[in-house]
């Protein structure tokens, strides 16, 4: 019935949009990217990406995958700007982090749109089922800290100034 891929930045609602698609649009194939790669969607059709305020999502990959790397925030930043550059370069629909997570059937209506998918009424789905990966509650202190650590990287306004663009 139909075909969608996807690559986001981590910690942007992978796994919830994977489990979305998956459960309300049985028909449909999803092809997600788990290593996220924008390059992942090089050449192919009915792709999207989502994007999440980059001080969000870089500081919680940082503690969520215990990152203690030399420069990690300044490393992280800049694969965070990369991966929305080539996004932009090769004009990707892009789904917003806010919108996915408050109104997930309106983001698959949006995406059977564009994609041209026959879907005449999405499967009921109890959406508290689905993949939210949330940061721990014990870690959200830590979060805070990073996501200072990351407004003063020095890829900082050029993360913000790509995340500006999409919304």
């Amino acid at each position: 019935m139909g075909e969608i891929n996807f690559s986001s930045f981590p910690r942007s609602g992978n796994h919830f949009a994977k489990d979305l698609i998956e459960n309300c649009l049985p028909n449909v194939t999803i092809n997600w990217d788990g290593n996220h790669r924008a390059s992942f969607l090089d050449n192919k059709t009915n792709c999207f990406t989502i994007i999440r305020k980059p001080e969000d999502c870089i500081a919680s990959w940082i503690i969520y995958n215990k990152d203690i790397r030399e420069k990690r925030i300044d490393r992280v930043t800049e694969w965070y700007v990369a991966f929305y550059e080539q996004c932009i370069n090769n004009k990707i629909p892009t789904v917003l982090f806010p919108v996915l997570i408050t109104e997930p059937i309106t983001v698959l209506r949006f995406l059977c749109n564009i994609f041209n998918i026959k879907n005449k009424e999405l499967n009921k789905f109890d959406l508290d089922k689905l993949n939210k990966n949330a940061t721990e509650m014990t870690k959200k202190q830590e979060v805070e800290q990073i996501k200072f650590e990351v407004k003063n990287s020095k890829f900082y306004p050029q993360a913000i100034g790509v995340f500006n663009k999409f919304n």
